[in-house]
Parts: C-alpha cells; sequence; structure tokens
C-alpha cells in the first residue's frame, strides 16, 4: 500500500487531522468532486443498498449519471438539485447563468430535497433516504442512509421524517453515521409529502387527506388533527397550509391543530385530468407552484379563503413535466424532467419571466458506442463524448446538440455513423472532442443501424413510405448513398443483425390486432434488392435485436423473452426455446459469455455456450430503462434511459461453469491492522472507493470503546493513520472502521 510522507501531503494542501492529532494520509491522486465510482461494495457497504444489486456478478465500474431533475431546494445562493439519484449543486448568486459547482453521484431516482443547517436529506425511492454534509456545497458528503422505500423528507435539528406510501419514519440522525429509527406512524396507500416543524407535522396522505401528527415524543408519533380531503403534496407558511390535489390548490387553518379548518380553493377545471400540482413553495402571501406541464403557476392566496391565479408561465424550448420548485430572492427555481433546471424572475408575479437555465437532461441515453477511450453517448437531443480512459470516472469532452432525437449509431474507422431524425449523418471523429459532419443522406428515421463490410443497414420506422430496410453504400463516406431497399409502411424496426449473407430485422410489435412484425429474415446476396425469406414471431412482446453464432440466433423480445432459433436454412428458422426470465432489449456476445440489457431488470450476464440451456449467471438492476449494452475489452457500457451511462465489470462465474463456482470478492472497503501482535505501533491501513465520511475507533475484546482515532472524510483510494501500542495491556484490540451504513473490523494483539 503505498503512501506520501505527511511532507509531501501537506504540500498538495491534503493533510487531515483525527480530533486525536493523527496524521491521516491517503494514498493515490486526488480525484475531483463530481465523479462516479462505484463497486458492488460501495452499493452494499458504503451506501447499504443491497436492493440495488442483487446479484454480486455484476459490479459498476463507473458512471456518467446525468438524468432527469425531479427535486430542488434554494439556500444560501446555492442550489441543490435532486438529478437522477444523485446530487447537483449549482451556484445560483447571478440566476441568469446558474454555475454547476459540485455533485454527489448516487443510485436510485431522487425524488425530495430537505435541509437544515449544514445537513441535507435525499429520498431516493428504492434506495431509501441518504444522509449528506453540505458544509461544503461544492463538494457534499455522503454520511450515512436510511433504507426502506422513501419517497419525502423532512429535517428539524436532529430530526428527520422519511416518508413513503404506507408508512412514516421517524429518525434519529443526531449521529448521521448512524441514523436510528425511533418512531414510525402508519399510511395509507397513497401519495405522501411530509413538512416539519418543531414538534408539529403535516403529512399529505392521499386519498386519506391531511394528518396534522404531535412529535413531542418522536418515539411515539401521534394524530392530533386530520382533515378528510384529499391531499398529495403540502406546503407550510404561519397558521396555513397549502394543500395540492390534482389540479387544485386548497387552503387549510392550522390555528387550532387539532380542528383544521378548510378555507378556500382554486382550481381551473380546463386543465382537469391534464395537469397535476407536483410542488410548492409558500412565501409572502404566495404560492408558487411546480406544474407538471405547464410550467410555474402563482396563486394569489393573501385571502386564504378565496386563493387566485395571479401568473405562470409555461416551461421554455419545450421543456415539461416540472417536478418541483425552490424560491430565492427575486427568483423561482423549477426541476423539469424535460429541461433540467430553469429559472424564474419572479420579481413582478403577475409575468414571471424565464431567465436562465442548467440543462440536466442528456438523460435519455438510447445507445452508447465505444471507440478506444473514447464513448460516445446518443439521447434524445444530441450527441455526448465522454473519455473513459479511466473507467472509473467518466468525463465528458464535448456535446454536439442536433435538437432532433439521436438513436442510431455505429462506427466505421474514424467515422461515426449516426442516425438524426430522418438523416444519415457522417461524423468526422479523427478529432473525437469536435467531431465534424462530412456527409449525409436522407433515410428515413433510422432506428436501428448494422455494417456489413462497405454497406448500413438501416432499420426505418413507420408509419412512412420510407419505413422497413434500408441499404446504404458507404464505399465513398462523404456521399453516402441509398442502393437498396425492402419497403414495409408498417414497419416497426428496433434491431439490425448481419450474419452470412443475410440480415435479420427486429421488427417491432406482433400483438393480436396490430400490424404483423417479428423477426425477419433477409438475403442480401443483391443489396440492390433485399429480399425476405421467412418470418419468425415467436412472443408477444416487441421484436427488438438480435446476434447469430454458428448459426444459431439469440433474438431479444422485450416481452416474450430470449429465443433461441437455428438459423442454418435462413428460409425455415427453427424456434429451438425460449427464456422468459429474460425481458431483452439487445444481447452481447463474447465467447460463451452473453450480456443482456434487460429493459426493467437491468443488465444480465448469460452463460450462452449451450443454446438450449440458456442461463443467467449474474445480474445488475439499473436505474432506468436498460437499453442496450456494448462489450469492449473487460468491460460492459451501457445506455440506460432516464439512468444515464453506466461501465460495468462483470467477475462472476466463467461460461460452462456450474453455479457452484465463485467470482472474485468485489474491492470496496477494506481495512487493516499491522503488525499483530506487537508492543511498539501498529499501523491501520484503510481504504474506500468514493470520498465519504469514515469513523475509526479502538475497542478492547469486549466491544468497549477505548478512544477514536479518526473522525472525518476521506478522499477515495487508501489511507493509513498510525496508533502507539506502548501503553496498552497485554491482550487483543479490535480497530473499527464505520462508513456509512456498514462497520468492519480488524484485530490484532499485544504479548
Amino acid at each position: 500500500m503505498s503512501e506520501r510522507t505527511p511532507s509531501q501531503e501537506a504540500s498538495r494542501g491534503e493533510r487531515e487531522l483525527s480530533p486525536t492529532g493523527h496524521a491521516l494520509r491517503r494514498s493515490g491522486p486526488r480525484r475531483q468532486p463530481g465523479f462516479c465510482v462505484y463497486t458492488a461494495a460501495v452499493l452494499l457497504s458504503v451506501l447499504g443498498a443491497a436492493s440495488a444489486a442483487d446479484s454480486l456478478d455484476v459490479r459498476v465500474k463507473g458512471a456518467w449519471p446525468y438524468s432527469i431533475a425531479r427535486t430542488v431546494l434554494v439556500d444560501g445562493g446555492f442550489a441543490y438539485v435532486g438529478i437522477g439519484g444523485g446530487l447537483w449543486v449549482f451556484d445560483v448568486n447571478t440566476p441568469a447563468r446558474p454555475r454547476r459547482v459540485g455533485t454527489l453521484p448516487l443510485l436510485g431516482v431522487a425524488c425530495d430535497i430537505a435541509k437544515d443547517g449544514d445537513l441535507l436529506l435525499l429520498a431516493q425511492k428504492k434506495e431509501g433516504m441518504s444522509i449528506i454534509d453540505a458544509t461544503d456545497p461544492t463538494s457534499p458528503v455522503f454520511l450515512g442512509r436510511v433504507a426502506g422505500e422513501i419517497v419525502s423528507v423532512a429535517l428539524h435539528e436532529s430530526l428527520a421524517l422519511a416518508g413513503s406510501y404506507q408508512e412514516l419514519k421517524v429518525v434519529d440522525i443526531s449521529n448521521p453515521w448512524q441514523p436510528v429509527q425511533i418512531g414510525s406512524f402508519p399510511l395509507s396507500v397513497g401519495g405522501c409529502d411530509v413538512s416539519l416543524r418543531d414538534t408539529l407535522a403535516l403529512v399529505a396522505d392521499g386519498d386519506e387527506g391531511l394528518r396534522i401528527l404531535g412529535l413531542s415524543d418522536p418515539s411515539n408519533p401521534h394524530e392530533v388533527g386530520h382533515l378528510a380531503r384529499p391531499a398529495f403534496r403540502v406546503g407550510w407558511e404561519g397558521s396555513i397550509a397549502y394543500v395540492a390535489q390534482n389540479d387544485t390548490l386548497h387552503t387549510v387553518d392550522l390555528s387550532v391543530p387539532a380542528t383544521p379548518v378548510h378555507l378556500g380553493k382554486c382550481g381551473y377545471p380546463w386543465l382537469a385530468e391534464v395537469d397535476v400540482l407536483e410542488n410548492l413553495c409558500a412565501r409572502d402571501s404566495l404560492v408558487y407552484c411546480a406544474c407538471a406541464l405547464f410550467g410555474l403557476r402563482i396563486f394569489n392566496v393573501a385571502d386564504p379563503s378565496h386563493p387566485f391565479v395571479t401568473g405562470g408561465e409555461s416551461l421554455p424550448r419545450g421543456g415539461f413535466w416540472a417536478d418541483a420548485v425552490g424560491v430565492s430572492g427575486n427568483c423561482a427555481f423549477l426541476a423539469a424532467e424535460n429541461g433540467g433546471l430553469q429559472v424564474a424572475d419572479i420579481s413582478n408575479p403577475q409575468e414571471p419571466e424565464w431567465i436562465g437555465s442548467y440543462d440536466t437532461v442528456p438523460c435519455w441515453v438510447e445507445n452508447v458506442c465505444v471507440t478506444g477511450d473514447r464513448v460516445f453517448l446518443a439521447a434524445r437531443r444530441g450527441l455526448w463524448l465522454l473519455d473513459v480512459s479511466d473507467p472509473t470516472r467518466p468525463i465528458e469532452r464535448g456535446v454536439r446538440f442536433f435538437r432532433r432525437e439521436v438513436l442510431a449509431m455505429v462506427p466505421l474507422d474514424s467515422l461515426l455513423l449516426v442516425g438524426v431524425d430522418d438523416t444519415l449523418m457522417v461524423l468526422n471523429i479523427r478529432d473525437p472532442d469536435n467531431p465534424r459532419v462530412v456527409g449525409a443522406c436522407r433515410t428515413g428515421h433510422a432506428r436501428a443501424f448494422c455494417l456489413k463490410d462497405t454497406l448500413l443497414l438501416a432499420g426505418i420506422e413507420g408509419p412512412t413510405a420510407e419505413a422497413g430496410l434500408v441499404v446504404i453504400n458507404m464505399s465513398n463516406p462523404t456521399n453516402p448513398w441509398i442502393v437498396g431497399r425492402w419497403p414495409n409502411e408498417e414497419s416497426d424496426p428496433y434491431g439490425v443483425s448481419v450474419f452470412r449473407n443475410y440480415a435479420i430485422l427486429g421488427d417491432g410489435y406482433h400483438r393480436p390486432g396490430e400490424p404483423e412484425g417479428g423477426f425477419r429474415l433477409f438475403d442480401l446476396s443483391d443489396p440492390t434488392n433485399p429480399v425476405q425469406l421467412s418470418r419468425l414471431a415467436c412472443g408477444l412482446g416487441s421484436s427488438v435485436g438480435s446476434y447469430v453464432r454458428n448459426d444459431t440466433a439469440f433474438l431479444c423480445d422485450e416481452g416474450g423473452g430470449l429465443h433461441v432459433a437455428s438459423v442454418t436454412d435462413p428460409e425455415n428458422p427453427v424456434l429451438l426455446r425460449t427464456f422468459t426470465e429474460f425481458t431483452p432489449t439487445t444481447i452481447s456476445v463474447r465467447g460463451g459469455l452473453g450480456a443482456v440489457a434487460n429493459r426493467y431488470a437491468g443488465l444480465s450476464m448469460a452463460d450462452i455456450s449451450e443454446a438450449h440451456n440458456v442461463r443467467e449467471l449474474g445480474y445488475y438492476r439499473t436505474p432506468g430503462v436498460c437499453r442496450n449494452v456494448v462489450p469492449y475489452g473487460n468491460l460492459l457500457h451501457a445506455a440506460n434511459d432516464y439512468g444515464g451511462y453506466l461501465i460495468f465489470e462483470y467477475y462472476g462465474p466463467s461460461p460452462g461453469v456450474g453455479d457452484s463456482a465463485a467470482g472474485a470478492a468485489p474491492a470496496g472497503v477494506g481495512l487493516a491492522a499491522i503488525p499483530s501482535p506487537t508492543t511498539n505501533k501498529v499501523t491501520v491501513e484503510f481504504t474506500v472507493p468514493i470520498r465519504c465520511s469514515v469513523t475509526v475507533k479502538l475497542c478492547d475484546i469486549t466491544g468497549r470503546t477505548l478512544g477514536t482515532l479518526f473522525a472525518g472524510a476521506v478522499w477515495p483510494g487508501d489511507s493509513c493513520l498510525e496508533l502507539s501500542a506502548e501503553k496498552l495491556p497485554a491482550g487483543t484490540y479490535f480497530i473499527v472502521l464505520q462508513t456509512g451504513g456498514t462497520t468492519q473490523q480488524a484485530r490484532f494483539t499485544v504479548p
């Protein structure tokens, strides 16, 4: 384990001291805040997220977690935004130009945020609640986690409320490294939002209405009042509660919490069943609402019995589904699923005006292409370029906005072929940071590309006259041209693959009453005239990707499973077996190992060495929808709708090896105390894979704590500290490392 001397650490400005004065040294280069490095040990130990990775055969190596914005909180010139499962921090002192200054990537779906002092809570649905130290907003630190499904959070001093659809948890976070649930209150199955003030809590309990809970004894929360009107979001100012029910805002008098009184309401029936008040923020007799489809709505509640809409503004540039709103100064900050962070000037509430934005939504990543140390991501509004020379730390190098949908993509030497809306664009990527368009050809809307020598096969979606299979000559990339076409106006292709002189087109849906689809097999002997030879309609889902090896085809059917078929005779393909435990969108194969993009189930690794006995070797439940997976070297690159881009490493059983074979233990949190036995000093070495807060203690054999060696934040990598054992009585001792929700021990003895 490499070390720097204290002087070297100090010279780099990286030395940290424990409360007991021990120098803490960290080996390895310092990484910038904002990157994301996950291993199975991080997910299961540091974050405690056992549900995130149900099998340890696949681990996340790195991530580029751009995703949709669902929650926002503004405090002290900074906007804290829940992006996907992580936290992004923006400097908004100049509201017209929000500047990202910090990130803390996590997994899950960020849906609510709360802050009090330097502590911040982030609700992440199935991944629970993360407790974050925001003392330095540019470098937030993960402290601890509360498990279980959590959709809303509130915080007051050391008391936290974590709301789910069926229960409100009361959590003591006086020790944020080890939060303790001390009470709970049952809720109905419905929407949940919570607000906390001193010892009184408001809970929007869906169709069951608004509940007022007393928390004078946090271990025994009790209901002190109830208003039987549906409540899905709640805000609070003075003695008035503001309750959102779908498209209607209600005002409630809480002067006497035991008998809440409904005062008035304001809806807009012309939007009934179309729009939803997703979140609200009350200030100075105005209520600011994030309005799902129509952006920002401002209600005047100076007379709570007669609230009315005083102003509003739709999201700019086609953005939609605003999920949360925060207000600071003369600005409102909206988090939108499609639009990112939007800033509005509300100095005149009757005419709010958009003045700034930060696009956090290159998220809908639908395709990935790897060329050396560069990765290209196809999203719905552009093409992103990442540097993955360090796969644990993908770095954004550039973006090319087409403002049109980008789905199909394939590399050709130093070129990248991209389907942009209805046009094939040829990009020169000799300088990957600055791709240039060198050729184009109108093809129709391509959803899938596949290369065969100098021919490009494109699956064109309908219903248009251009739909079907298109063959494009790429011998002169600056002037591509269509040489052949199999037209089918009702075609809905999602994937194309090639074997010998044949092609397989995964032609979308084939459900009763809908156009015929399935897996179509084509003869490409004459590229100018592709001929359909046969069709396999194997299941009742969506025919998508395929892969052929030794005349055995693996067919991905999102709803029908993974099909295995013999295509020895392409005119008479034979279905051999269907494995319904898969919901595949694509499959990539190396040897007998198949990597399956498994839609909502995530990434699966399969043993396909025996066509009649395909079996899952390991899997990882990715956030969002797993769309595509591409192997490169010993890593797997996956594109995930709503979940960004992930790099995986598989270390489980090899194909053809029985289920009893065990993979190597995942790297992650490590601890050692050496030498043992000793009468002089003990060197404590520990490793953490992400920047987090740790506590290192010395305990005796009974578990009694003798002292704290270190408590604070450390950077990823190896760290060490020294403990003098000269005054310790003979016996057995333990070094205890606590980080997040995990504890590790290392033993040493003093003779």
